[in-house]
């Protein structure tokens, strides 16, 4: 008794305790309680007050020391690290619009290539990439768009969003895959006014479209219809390679042209483009306002 005294008035000061019971703490004491319940609530509290401002070491756990102590040191430890200790959990996706930032590369998903040029065009063409928050829950897209947007914030330089789901995703319900043929079920299904038209000269005699897509390649970056203007924002090249082809996307942000290819992403001039533009299948021009601030 007389060494939990001393021991007590080390780690308490002047702090005055009751005599604790170094009976087992299986051991019954009257009325059927437990002797660790005779501890008094407020006496550990002054304890773990005491432990946590010691360094690590202070107080080990001794043969000789009282059990009331050793209880004390796993919350010893947990107020050390200041609570219990928390599993690594990834950042919970965002579920609201991002601001456009550079892209970033996507993992290939079919030998061209059109899966990934297709996402990127739809992350980048503005307000397409919000409108699969209204798809049904059923379709992959807005899991795909949730990483890719979490992956630009952790600053990564390639994707882990899976581009086969996708691919799976449309084998499933198209009798014919195609770049075009996706498209135009994409928007027949999310915005019914988004029309893709044969060339530019086409889609110009419609009259003024807040979007304009355009299935012939141009050379035209932008241009005034009727007085108002429209901007190239974002298109995709079907590049030749041999006996094969490749789609490439280029997307425009904060006036800086990006070339999308697969998990590669390059910085373009925008007097470079002229090549691209001829063997564009996909483009969206944008109607804007000159005069806005």
């Amino acid at each position: 008794m007389i060494f939990l005294q001393n021991l007590y008035s080390i780690f308490f000061m002047n702090v005055s305790v009751s005599s604790i019971s170094f009976s087992s703490p299986h051991k019954k004491s009257e009325g059927g309680v437990s002797s660790e319940c005779e501890v008094d609530s407020k006496v550990k509290g002054l304890a773990l007050a005491k432990i946590s401002t010691t360094r690590q070491g202070g107080l080990l756990p001794l043969a000789a020391a009282p059990q009331v102590v050793i209880d004390l040191l796993p919350v010893f430890g947990l107020a050390k690290k200041g609570g219990a200790s928390r599993s690594k959990r990834r950042p919970r996706y965002r579920k609201v619009p991002l601001a456009k930032s550079m892209p970033i590369g996507l993992r290939l998903a079919d030998p061209e290539g059109w899966v990934n040029a297709l996402m990127q065009f739809i992350l980048f063409v503005p307000d397409f990439a919000e409108l699969f928050f209204f798809a049904p829950h059923s379709w992959p897209f807005q899991e795909f768009i949730d990483q890719y947007h979490l992956d630009q914030q952790e600053g990564r330089f390639v994707s882990a969003a899976d581009g086969n789901a996708l691919l799976h995703f449309f084998k499933g319900r198209l009798l014919e895959v195609s770049l075009h043929e996706v498209f135009q079920f994409l928007a027949c299904t999310l915005c019914p006014r988004w029309q893709l038209q044969e060339s530019l000269e086409t889609g110009m005699a419609l009259g003024l479209l807040p979007d304009l897509f355009v299935m012939q390649g141009s050379k035209r970056q932008a241009f005034i219809s009727t007085g108002q203007c429209y901007d190239l924002d974002a298109f995709i090249e079907l590049r030749p390679d041999g006996n094969f082809v490749g789609f490439v996307a280029y997307v425009k942000v904060g006036g800086v042209w990006y070339q999308c290819d697969g998990d590669r992403i390059t910085q373009m001039r925008s007097n470079c483009l002229a090549i691209p533009l001829i063997r564009a299948v996909l483009l969206h021009y944008r109607l804007i306002d000159l005069y806005q601030k």
